[in-house]
């Protein structure tokens, strides 16, 4: 071959490369957004599964699906999984749901005893404003 020939080939060699990596990006990129469709179909139908086992809301069931794949360490479409494979509510789920349930009523004692000692503070106020008042009252007469 003449050298000729293999400078007019080096060109297109270097075509046919550029575009062998582009293909191969693009199906890395394919195979990366059909991955992310189907966990995103997979935790679409585990929020519609608890949903209906646990009558709660599509909201309520997403937070307690990422709720249970934070406190567990496991992917969210680990999780989703196992909710729409098994045929009861998996344990990590339950167990997620009693977790939350305690942090409900810890908060829910916080809020009660915080308003209470409001409701204190405020009825000490009142019967202080009274006591001035009922003096002044007093005084005009």
């Amino acid at each position: 071959m003449s050298s000729s020939m293999q400078q007019e080939k080096a060109p297109a060699e270097l075509a046919r490369e550029e575009l062998a990596t582009k293909l191969a990006e693009a199906e890395r990129l394919i195979a990366q957004l059909q991955e992310a469709l189907e966990s995103r179909i997979l935790i679409e139908q585990a929020k519609g599964v608890l949903a209906e086992r646990l009558v709660i809301s599509i909201g309520e069931a997403f937070e307690l699906l990422r709720y249970t794949a934070r406190s567990q360490r496991v992917k969210l479409h680990e999780i989703a999984r196992r909710v729409v494979d098994e045929r009861q509510t998996p344990a990590p789920v339950l167990a997620a749901i009693g977790r939350a349930s305690r942090v409900r009523a810890v908060s829910m004692r916080e809020r009660t005893e915080a308003q209470r000692e409001r409701r204190e503070l405020l009825e000490a106020r009142l019967r202080a404003q009274r006591k001035r008042l009922g003096g002044k009252q007093r005084g005009a007469r």
